[in-house]
C-alpha cells in the first residue's frame, strides 16, 4: 500500500512536470511566432501549475517587457503620424489667404467694373 501511495505521487509530481514544461514549450513557440496573448496565457497557467518555476517567470517577464516595448513604439508612430498630420494642416490654413487674395485678383481683373458680381469657372 505503501509504495503504491508513492508511486501515485511519483506519478503526480510527474504530471505536474511535464505539464509545466509543456505550457512552457507552448508559450516559447507562441513567443516566437509573435503570439504574446497565447504566451502569456500559457506562461501563466505553466506558473498556476508550479509557482516556483523560474524559467516561465523569466518568459512571462519577457513576454510583457516585449508588449511594452511594441505600445511604446506605437505610441511614437501615432504621435508622429499626428504631427504630420498637423503641420499640413497648418501649411494649408497658411496657404488660404495667398489662395484668397489671387482668387480676387482673378475675379478683379475677369470682371470689368459694372458688371455681375458673379462668375462661372469652367474646369
Amino acid at each position: 500500500m505503501s509504495q503504491n501511495r508513492y508511486s501515485s505521487e511519483f506519478e503526480n509530481q510527474a504530471l505536474v512536470k511535464v505539464r509545466e514544461r509543456a505550457d512552457k514549450s507552448v508559450g516559447t513557440i507562441a513567443q516566437e511566432l509573435g503570439l504574446p496573448v497565447e504566451a502569456l496565457a500559457r506562461f501563466r497557467r505553466a506558473l498556476g501549475i508550479s509557482p516556483d518555476y523560474a524559467n516561465a517567470h523569466r518568459n512571462l517577464a519577457v513576454v510583457q517587457y516585449e508588449q511594452a516595448v511594441q505600445a511604446a513604439f506605437r505610441d511614437v508612430a501615432d504621435a508622429l503620424s499626428a504631427r504630420r498630420w498637423l503641420a499640413k494642416q497648418v501649411q494649408v490654413q497658411g496657404d488660404a489667404p495667398l489662395a484668397q487674395a489671387f482668387a480676387a485678383r482673378i475675379t478683379a481683373a475677369a470682371v470689368p467694373s459694372g458688371a455681375s458680381g458673379s462668375m462661372v469657372i469652367a474646369r
